[in-house]
């Protein structure tokens, strides 16, 4: 804004100030102005040409013409206006306005002053080029009707442009006609001002969207032409019509269309003599023709059979005559020989001829055939059969299930399928089953059992399996019961065999443990005797004596056989304990490697003069193991290894450290054990056949592998005869930490 200009025209006496910047939309008012129009500064200023309480439509219309001319000429102009102040009173001013220009020469603000005069001194002058009640007349067109530069810029635009878009006409000066299209039609709407302008085209009539003020399209149909000789109206003029309602109608219209000849209901229209004059392409391909060519013009009745068409004639068109519609079910024919089976509704038209809507239930009716055929075989059958809908209630029940549930009334249909449990109460997780089963569409079995009318009761095995159409949509659940009181009473024998079983275990297991515990006293007795026999052998005999000599060696062999024999013990009471699940397991994190050396180093006293090999694989970690069972587990192998290896070779024990899991390895060099008795290694008391003069139980793996499984581990075996044994036992890796060897 120029500053100077402006204050240049505040100097005349009584004059009221205004100022409008086109671009930016911005508008000021002096004091003057406000007191002028008797408008609170609170509520600030307006611009007069947009609707206001001041201006009728016809001076804000003359208004904008001033603007016009005196943005076109880039000068001073002066006229006069009437109108009302904010209290009612009636205004007769001067107004002059004085355009401000940017430094590239555009036109960008009008600097203006109102002046109130006598009514005496108010003159209707005709403004250059363009009479007052021309623009009246303008003014009240339906069309819009404006004018723009050579550039695309709005010069002049009625007030029909307003009612259209919702901007106001100075919304339209100096701003580019295209601001206003919707960006699809831009480009072209860009290309036809460029050729008007130029005068390189004939008119230009276009059908585009404008965008309203509220970010809506409106269709308009645009002409406009060019002037070729410039004049006060501007290079181009033109006109909008609105046609919005219009487009929606058509557009209404082509989607109506669309979905009719996409339905997939088959629709026809039929003139009065029955003849197809139009038919979707549903319709087409539900009689397996490809064009519409092959039925227009032609009478329904090439498509049924003679007794379907007299059928049709007689039992539904009469109907159709009196009430205007009529549905029925009929059977068509297709080209290939085939039938169609048809849902078909007729409506009658007011100018005569009919509306034809069909779609193909032939699936449905192959269902009920098969539905039927399935009831046949179902009647038949023990088995219990019925069909449920999707809301829980029966359509249908076999004879077998009928006679269960011991219904005696004539018609099943709509019972709750709740009914099928019979006169008892069914337990409330099998309903809950049961409605979720429903309301999901999904299957479910269930298992219950009814009373019968002389007391008995029956168990019976129920599934309930949703049944879906060619869409995969269910539309139906099916009832399939079976009568398991048999294998009930079988599984409750069964049972009770295993009781008495698990009771014999639980005697043999508390005869082991006593037996066990009885024979430790006198075993100790019996060591105690010795020991006193060697002691007073040893008081009262020399080392050199044949008696004390004798003394001593038969001391130790009692000794040796009481060790293996409370080591039987001991094989013989874990066994008990593990086999009948009192066996207390509690793992915790070990070191593998440590608790082997710890092992070996109670063990080596038994073994004088022997070694054994430890070595590890990979980073060593903690694991979670019962170090009382390992350390039986691992006492028995190398118990093994000793006595079945060869006595200068060492067994060897490692521990690898893999990613997933520890695996221990015991190794022998000794007898080996056959290839065909392998398989029998870990059952109880059984030994192989080399083992004939090596004393043992046949207890030790049975307790290794029992050990082994407790702890989640498997175990292998690698043996050749005569070549030695490796037992190797795999323990998955749980709950592992890092640890230093």
């Amino acid at each position: 804004m120029k500053t100077s200009k402006k204050e240049s025209e505040s100097t005349k006496v009584g004059l009221a100030q205004w100022y409008y910047h086109f671009n930016r939309r911005e508008v000021e008012w002096s004091s003057d102005m406000f007191q002028l129009m008797q408008r609170d500064p609170g509520q600030g200023p307006l611009l007069l040409s947009e609707p206001n309480p001041y201006l009728d439509d016809e001076q804000r219309v003359i208004l904008v013409e001033w603007v016009r001319q005196c943005v076109r000429n880039v000068d001073q102009c002066t006229g006069y206006l009437k109108g009302l102040d904010g209290k009612g009173r009636r205004l007769f001013m001067r107004i002059t306005m004085l355009p401000l220009q940017a430094k590239d020469g555009q036109v960008e603000a009008i600097s203006g002053t109102l002046e109130e005069i006598p009514e005496e001194s108010y003159q209707t002058s005709e403004l250059p080029g363009n009479s007052s009640w021309y623009l009246h007349l303008i003014n009240h067109l339906e069309e819009v009707v404006f004018s723009l530069d050579a550039k695309g810029n709005g010069l002049f635009v009625n007030t029909a442009w307003e009612r259209l878009t919702g901007f106001t006409m100075p919304d339209f000066i100096l701003i580019p006609f295209i601001h206003f299209v919707d960006p699809e039609f831009r480009e072209a709407a860009r290309d036809a001002i460029h050729r008007l302008a130029t005068c390189s085209t004939k008119p230009v009539n276009l059908q585009l969207k404008m965008i309203t003020a509220e970010g809506d399209g409106v269709w308009v149909e645009l002409h406009a032409r060019c002037t070729p000789e410039p004049t006060a109206i501007g290079q181009i003029t033109g006109t909008l019509i609105n046609i919005h309602q219009k487009k929606e109608s058509e557009r209404i219209l082509h989607n109506q269309r669309i979905a009719i000849s996409s339905a997939v209901e088959g629709i026809a229209v039929l003139n009065e003599a029955g003849k197809y004059v139009y038919l979707n392409h549903a319709h087409l391909a539900l009689f397996g023709f490809k064009e519409e060519k092959e039925l227009l013009g032609k009478s329904w009745k090439i498509l049924y059979d003679d007794d379907e068409q007299q059928r049709i004639a007689q039992e539904f068109m009469p109907i159709m005559q009196e009430k205007g519609v009529v549905r029925f079910e009929a059977r068509g024919r297709c080209p290939d020989g085939s039938r169609l089976y048809q849902d078909i509704c007729l409506t009658s038209l007011p100018e005569g001829g009919l509306i034809c809507i069909t779609h193909d239930i032939t699936e449905k009716h192959k269902q009920a055939e098969q539905l039927e055929e399935m009831a046949l075989v179902a009647n038949l059958s023990n088995l219990g059969v019925g069909i449920i809908d999707l809301k829980g209630r029966v359509q249908w029940l076999n004879e077998a299930l009928l006679n269960r549930i011991q219904w005696e009334g004539q018609n099943v249909e709509l019972l709750p399928v709740l009914s099928l449990f019979g006169q008892a109460k069914p337990e409330p997780e099998n309903v809950q089953r049961v409605k979720k089963a429903i309301k999901q569409a999904k299957a479910c079995r269930l298992e219950f059992s009814r009373n019968s009318s002389q007391g008995d009761t029956s168990w019976y095995l129920a599934d309930l399996v949703p049944v879906a159409d060619k869409h995969g949509k269910p539309v139906k659940l099916i009832w399939v019961e079976n009568d398991i009181s048999e294998q009930k009473l079988a599984a409750s024998e069964t049972r009770l065999a295993l009781e008495r079983e698990r009771e014999l275990n639980t005697l043999k297991t508390q005869f082991i443990q006593m037996a066990s515990h009885e024979f430790r006293t006198p075993m100790a007795s019996i060591q105690t005797s010795i020991d006193v026999l060697k002691h007073h052998a040893a008081k009262a005999l020399n080392p050199e004596n044949e008696l004390r000599k004798t003394i001593e060696r038969h001391h130790d062999r009692i000794l040796i056989e009481i060790q293996r024999m409370t080591g039987i013990l001991s094989d013989v009471l874990l066994t008990g304990k593990l086999e009948s699940g009192n066996a207390n397991f509690n793992p915790m994190l070990t070191n593998p490697l440590e608790l082997i050396r710890s092992i070996w180093e109670e063990e080596q006293l038994s073994y004088i003069g022997r070694k054994v090999l430890i070595k590890s694989e990979g980073t060593v970690r903690l694991a979670m193991f019962d170090r009382s069972l390992i350390s039986h587990l691992l006492k028995n192998l190398l118990n093994n290894a000793f006595k079945y290896g060869k006595t200068n070779e060492t067994p060897e024990v490692s521990v690898v450290f893999e990613s997933n899991q520890v695996v221990i390895r015991v190794s022998d060099k000794g007898i080996g054990i056959p290839e065909q008795e392998q398989k029998n290694l870990f059952q109880s008391f059984f030994r192989a056949s080399n083992t004939d003069n090596i004393p043992g139980t046949g207890l030790g793996l049975t307790l290794v592998k029992k050990i082994t499984e407790m702890h989640g581990g498997k175990i292998n075996v690698i043996s050749k005869s005569g070549k030695g044994t490796t037992f190797e036992i795999c323990f998955p890796d749980k709950k592992l930490t890092r640890s230093k060897p």
